[in-house]
């Protein structure tokens, strides 16, 4: 769906690009709610600020860079070679989840294994929840 977008003109294209990029953010709305789901399910109790700052960090992070280099390829290419690398980096987006070994998980652990894990920590005398382990 990331290829339509440099090919948005007058016509037909205008409403390829608008249905392509409508079901994008869709996909991309539902793919949120299942990663926070999924990285909610696996992070220890514990660390689960750690993991969402992190996460949030190197997201935004990531948005920074390539909006940097798209400048940078606009101003040294063109302004459409560079809503072409987005659009083909879009669609290059599904790669790392789909090389990663989550896809190869059977199942995902129950979420009160996570909650029991959590207290059993807090439970143990002389430690902090903010305890190093």
């Amino acid at each position: 769906m990331g290829l339509v977008v440099p090919l948005i003109d007058r016509g037909a294209w205008l409403w390829v690009a608008a249905g392509a990029w409508f079901l994008f953010t869709f996909k991309t709305g539902l793919g949120n709610v299942l990663g926070v789901s999924l990285r909610q399910r696996l992070t220890p109790a514990r660390l689960l600020g750690r993991m969402n700052a992190t996460f949030r960090f190197m997201f935004t992070g990531s948005m920074a860079l390539a909006a940097a280099a798209s400048g940078l390829i606009a101003e040294y290419a063109s302004l459409r070679v560079a809503v072409w690398t987005g659009g083909i980096c879009l669609c290059l987006s599904f790669l790392p989840v789909y090389l990663s070994p989550i896809r190869a998980r059977p199942h995902l652990p129950d979420a009160h294994d996570a909650r029991e894990d959590y207290d059993s920590e807090r439970s143990q005398p002389g430690r902090s929840a903010r305890a190093p382990s």
